[in-house]
């Protein structure tokens, strides 16, 4: 049920978004669709994800129904309370440190907690996701991110 609820709200916030998103000014100069495509993307995104958790959801309760489980929710409120530390711990760097750093070390302590023992799993996700958005920020979206102390 909570999955449900779950997609619900992302795809209210979503929709929201992207009615926010509509209203940004067309320029008249350059790209037609100026500075709105990057938030519609988002903002489909966000729709697809809710619609798919959705349908994830919908697709698990019949099974475990069936097999007779009762879905026990547990809650998790130091780990919660750890990673919005930590993502604040993230934005005090990213000026400081740069992009790269700074998600480079916010995600291997997230995949250090979260996927405990997969050293090279967790490596692959810390070191290839922020090169991966780097570039596709600098080079291809030609949006710059903050370099912090690297050279580059």
């Amino acid at each position: 049920m909570a999955d449900r609820w779950l997609a619900g709200f992302v795809f209210v916030l979503s929709v929201i978004y992207l009615i926010a998103a509509s209203r940004l000014p067309s320029l008249e100069i350059g790209d037609p669709l100026g500075p709105k495509v990057f938030p519609y993307l988002i903002g489909a995104l966000g729709c697809i994800t809710a619609f798919w958790l959705l349908v994830e959801s919908l697709r698990r309760r019949p099974a475990a129904a069936s097999a007779g489980a009762q879905p026990r929710v547990q809650h998790h409120l130091p780990a919660v309370i750890a990673v919005m530390a930590w993502m604040f711990v993230f934005y005090f760097l990213i000026e400081r440190l740069g992009f790269l750093l700074s998600c480079a070390i916010f995600l291997a302590g997230l995949t250090g907690y979260f996927n405990r023992g997969r050293w090279l799993m967790n490596a692959a996700v810390y070191l290839g996701f922020p090169v991966g958005v780097y570039l596709a920020f600098t080079e291809i979206l030609g949006i710059s991110l903050p370099r912090g102390v690297l050279p580059f």
